[in-house]
């Protein structure tokens, strides 16, 4: 019990030539849905691919959109091959796959909804050799409306990463965002689209989004290498629940969180940094000597947070952790002022 439509494109002299960077024998789009009695829908997708081209090559697009009458909308799309080039450079991506599920936006003003990007090889080429290249690459988002409230996740990841002869694995970031104000959210989308969000209406705006007590979190940072493990969380609140938290200032703020890594890993990473930046200031030179003249700033960087109180040493571990309560500040269960008088 359902209907079918096709849909392919057809040129036309008075729309000019076809684009020369698709197969003349094959027709660039095709599109097939179907129409279903029970309301639903769904639209299969095939885009042909581009080969020949001087700015590179891709596979093309194969996919499918599921609409249901209560305008949620189900799509999967995947392109197994996309490269760009020029002289100097090269991007491959291999198995792009981008799935979700999506809510009816006509109603809110915003979407809210699940939705996946993930990517099986992305290799980065300079000069002809490798300059990068992830395994298991994942962007994912999460979000949800509930009552007066809207919340949600994103999340960044990937298998393995490697980079200048060095490999890091499980490496991920997920943050989270709790108890925003939706009309406020679909109000400050409205006025932005139309251009007429600024000033007055900007800090008007700004209050009611955050006047259910919001919290935006870190839920956790990690990274795992030959020389050791790098992870942390934090949490950023607001509490507008008690009588001293009426009015914006830091008794509202709450804070806390930890940061933890190996000596030699965070070691490592500050070594990384600091070739980058020199690099980028074009004083890289006589690279041995660079290496360990930069190894050496790193431990002296390290030692002086550790002396300072900044850092703190268990076993062959670096930490971190902080808390802001009631306008005090801790780091590491030292109070520190916010205010410099």
């Amino acid at each position: 019990r359902h209907a079918r439509i096709y849909t392919t494109p057809v040129s036309s002299e008075s729309l000019g030539p076809p684009v020369s960077w698709f197969n003349p024998t094959q027709v660039p789009i095709e599109i097939v849905t179907t129409l279903m009695l029970n309301g639903k829908t769904r639209s299969s997708i095939r885009f042909v691919g581009v080969e020949g081209s001087s700015w590179g090559q891709w596979s093309g697009v194969n996919g499918f959109f599921d609409t249901a009458p209560n305008g949620r909308v189900h799509f999967s799309i995947h392109s197994p091959l996309f490269m760009l080039s020029d002289e100097d450079r090269r991007l491959e991506a291999h198995s792009i796959r981008l799935t979700g599920e999506l809510g009816d936006p006509s109603e809110a003003g915003y979407i809210v909804g699940d939705m996946v990007f993930e990517i099986g090889r992305l290799q980065i080429d300079e000069a002809g050799s490798p300059l990068a290249v992830f395994d298991g690459l994942r962007f994912a988002s999460s979000s949800h409306r509930d009552a007066e409230m809207i919340g949600g996740t994103f999340d960044f990841g990937f298998d393995e990463l490697a980079i200048d002869g060095e490999s890091y694995r499980d490496g991920r970031l997920s943050l989270a965002f709790e108890r925003f104000d939706a009309a406020a959210l679909a109000l400050m989308l409205k006025l932005a689209w139309a251009d007429e969000l600024g000033g007055l209406a900007l800090f008007t705006n700004t209050l009611a989004l955050i006047r259910h007590s919001p919290a935006l979190s870190l839920e956790q940072i990690q990274l795992t290498s030959s020389a050791g493990r790098f992870e942390g969380r934090a949490k950023v609140a607001l509490d507008f629940t008690t009588q001293a938290g009426q009015a914006l200032d830091l008794s509202v703020l709450q804070v806390d969180g930890y940061l933890a890594s190996s000596l030699a890993l965070l070691e490592s990473l500050l070594v990384r940094g600091l070739r980058v930046q020199l690099a980028r200031d074009g004083l890289v030179e006589g690279v041995d000597y660079q290496d360990k003249q930069l190894h050496e700033l790193a431990r002296e960087q390290i030692a002086g947070a550790i002396n300072m109180g900044w850092l703190k040493e268990q076993g062959d571990t670096v930490l971190i952790d902080f808390e802001l309560i009631g306008g005090q500040l801790r780091v590491n269960g030292m109070p520190l002022s916010l205010i410099q008088r």
